[in-house]
């Protein structure tokens, strides 16, 4: 989960490498139908694989979304299936993520409901203040 969303920030920061005389399209909005469906990413370090991630965007009818992703860094000894909900505004609704980080069991949910955001770690729930927008 983590890295699609450093995988889509350094896509949006990065520099475009267009000749002068080709028009790109517009772009479309970060939170539109196009960002649902399937994708991968590989992290190299030289011509060494480091990482995997296997995610899939579904567009709810609500207007929302539901990514779910599996995750094999291995510099971090991290293999993590995780999910993440928004609403149609971008809203975090709610997330997980179960497997192992450095040969360590690791699940740990997160559920948003109100302003009020729910976090179970190692079997014990925890409720924090959460405001809109961050």
């Amino acid at each position: 989960m983590n890295l699609r969303v450093i995988a889509s920030i350094v896509a949006l920061l990065s520099p475009s490498v267009v000749p002068a005389q080709q028009k790109l399209p517009p772009p479309a909005a970060v939170l539109s139908p196009s960002i649902c469906g399937k994708g991968v990413f590989v992290l190299w370090v030289g011509d060494q694989s480091i990482g995997r991630e296997e995610f899939e965007v579904k567009c709810q009818p609500d207007g929302g979304y539901e990514s779910t992703g599996h995750t094999d860094f291995k510099v971090a000894g991290m293999d993590l299936n995780s999910t993440l909900v928004v609403d149609k505004s971008g809203e975090p609704l709610s997330s997980t993520a179960k497997g192992t980080v450095n040969g360590q069991p690791f699940d740990q949910s997160v559920v948003v409901k109100g302003a009020v955001a729910t976090v179970t770690s190692r079997g014990a729930s925890k409720e924090l203040p959460f405001a809109k927008g961050t």
